[in-house]
């Protein structure tokens, strides 16, 4: 593969890394709005389906971008700092969610996550 190529790659999983990131924090500030008290329902109701399902096309293209760098699928320090940023916005804005809820709903989103990009490749 060119160089420029990967390059362009690469700008764009971090593109892509960013929206998803914002997709993220707005299911946190959900969470805190009392909309989805429960963390194994993070994608309940139709607001936060529309976020599943762009979160899931976001996915799928960060699959393939990884596929032809030849990234990995899973990366644990990236789900570990992803969830620590979320527990910090958590403390700033004092939404007062518990950070075991917080913990437990994105490992499960990112989960998921990984479930859709293993069907990509």
């Amino acid at each position: 593969m060119a160089k420029e190529k990967k390059e362009e790659l690469k700008k764009r999983l971090e593109e892509l890394r960013e929206e998803i990131s914002r997709l993220d924090e707005h299911c946190l500030l959900l969470m805190a709005a009392g909309e989805n008290p429960e963390a194994d329902r993070i994608f309940a109701g139709q607001r936060q389906n529309g976020i599943q399902r762009r979160r899931d096309r976001l996915v799928k293209e960060v699959a393939k971008i990884k596929k032809a760098l030849n990234l990995p699928i899973h990366c644990p320090e990236r789900e570990a700092a992803k969830i620590a940023e979320l527990l910090k916005l958590n403390r700033v804005l004092a939404l007062g969610l518990d950070p075991q809820e917080i913990d437990d709903t994105f490992k499960a989103i990112f989960r998921h996550s990984r479930q859709v990009q293993e069907m990509v490749t």
